[in-house]
């Protein structure tokens, strides 16, 4: 019986469908990114420094990679970033589609081809993972479930297990640590799955457990007390998914405003870069958007990407 694995981001998914036929003998393109801790762009020697590290790490990361075995094709994404916003509708609602659209391409420039078709590619593959989701928990296929602490992780998590709670299919899940331990290479302060080289997902099975009955009944009341209440955010403290409003990151964003003028991309690149929040960089977009709307911030020089902005303090 095939193992269904079930993620809750685009690019663990991406990820995983690879890790599922993993060999040592690929060599694919891999991605830096840079965030230096007062936001500036690097320098070309902190570039070149960290392309070198990068090779190295994909390199070493090659070796010791392994497949996670099964096919792609089991690998379902639910990539409907259940933190933010309504969660008393259906999760497939043309509402969460409209929001999602807002938050995911705030940045888009005006010479930018239109961002609904990508949209529309995007909604069309999550919603149709969910439909496979349900029709494998019906046949009793196995389910497991990899989740983080990032918080659009964990309300998938619990999300899924109030969806399974009345089918009879096996169903376990996969938790990311902190820190993990893989041949020589020391995977740290992992904050998503998407984060994971494809060749490294087998690595974490033997932290798989089973998800009993009870524990689903369990999860599936916690989740039904969030829609409920049915705030604006899920936050997640000391493990815990709790209510939240809307500008519980504000004061976050605030202490890393900076004296002189700056970039809207250099504020998210320190407010993400030094609280690891393992959240969408397009919602501290959307509160720095609402703090211009309220005065508390001013705009120097605007652009149609709203990124490179430059703002000062109001």
């Amino acid at each position: 019986m095939a193992m269904t694995e079930v993620v809750f981001n685009d690019s663990e998914k991406g990820s995983m469908r690879v890790g599922k036929r993993f060999s040592r003998q690929q060599n694919g393109a891999f991605s830096i990114a840079i965030i230096n801790s007062d936001g500036n762009e690097p320098t070309k020697e902190e570039y070149d420094k960290a392309l070198a590290q990068a090779k190295e790490r994909h390199a070493q990361e090659q070796r010791e990679g392994k497949p996670l075995g099964g096919d792609a094709s089991d690998v379902l994404g639910l990539s409907f970033y259940l933190d933010i916003g309504d969660i008393s509708i259906p999760v497939t609602d043309v509402s969460r589609k409209a929001m999602l659209e807002d938050m995911l391409f705030i940045n888009r420039r005006d010479d930018m081809p239109d961002a609904s078709e990508a949209m529309n590619q995007y909604w069309q593959n999550s919603a149709r993972d969910l439909d496979e989701l349900i029709k494998r928990a019906k046949s009793g296929d196995m389910i497991r479930i990899w989740y983080s602490q990032a918080p659009y992780s964990l309300c998938g998590f619990y999300h899924t297990v109030h969806l399974l709670k009345d089918y009879h299919c096996p169903v376990s899940a996969v938790p990311l640590p902190c820190y993990m331990q893989i041949g020589t290479h020391k995977i740290s302060s992992k904050i998503s799955w998407g984060e994971v080289t494809p060749g490294a997902f087998a690595h974490y099975l033997h932290l798989e457990t089973e998800i009993t009955p009870t524990v689903r009944q369990a999860m599936a009341e916690e989740w039904q007390a969030l829609m409920d209440e049915n705030a604006p955010l899920r936050v997640v403290i000391n493990g815990r998914l709790h209510s939240a409003d809307a500008d519980f990151y504000d004061n976050f964003i605030r202490r890393e405003i900076p004296k002189d003028s700056f970039r809207v991309a250099q504020l998210i690149g320190r407010v993400l870069a030094k609280n690891q929040f393992g959240i969408a960089d397009g919602f501290i977009a959307q509160r720095i958007q609402q703090m211009i709307e309220s005065g508390e911030l001013k705009v120097i020089s605007s652009n149609s990407a709203f990124y490179a902005t430059v703002l000062s303090k109001g």
